[in-house]
């Protein structure tokens, strides 16, 4: 399953259902376009809140924000008071998301991302 690039003229994205209640992502260009295709779209009797408000975290993982967890990586960098724990940064809604780097003394913080481990040692 690849990762399509989505042009810069589909700024705006909802979820629709088919009649089996299968969820596809609709892309367009203006919130007038996709709400036409809301209304279009096939009325179901399922209920997703479950699905879009639960989401449980792996093993060791910790919430970061409201889409994303951590997950400590048990690699350290620096010493002494400035040891600082390596974690990788994890999407809760696109799994294919790719996995980022941080650790909070490492430049500026969970603010700088990187895309290896060994980008951050080797800062």
């Amino acid at each position: 399953m690849g990762v399509k690039k989505i042009s810069d003229e589909m700024k705006y994205k909802t979820q629709i259902a088919d009649m089996d209640g299968n969820l596809k992502t609709v892309f367009g260009k203006t919130k007038e376009e996709l709400q036409k295709i809301i209304d279009e779209a096939p009325i179901i009797s399922v209920d997703y809140k479950n699905s879009l408000i639960k989401f449980d975290l792996p093993k060791n993982a910790i919430n970061h924000d409201k889409t994303r967890y951590k997950i400590p990586t048990g690699v350290f960098i620096g010493e002494g008071k400035y040891r600082s724990q390596i974690y990788s940064l994890h999407s809760k809604s696109n799994l294919n998301t790719s996995i980022k780097y941080f650790a909070n003394g490492a430049g500026g913080g969970d603010k700088i991302l990187y895309d290896s481990i060994k980008e951050i040692v080797n800062e």
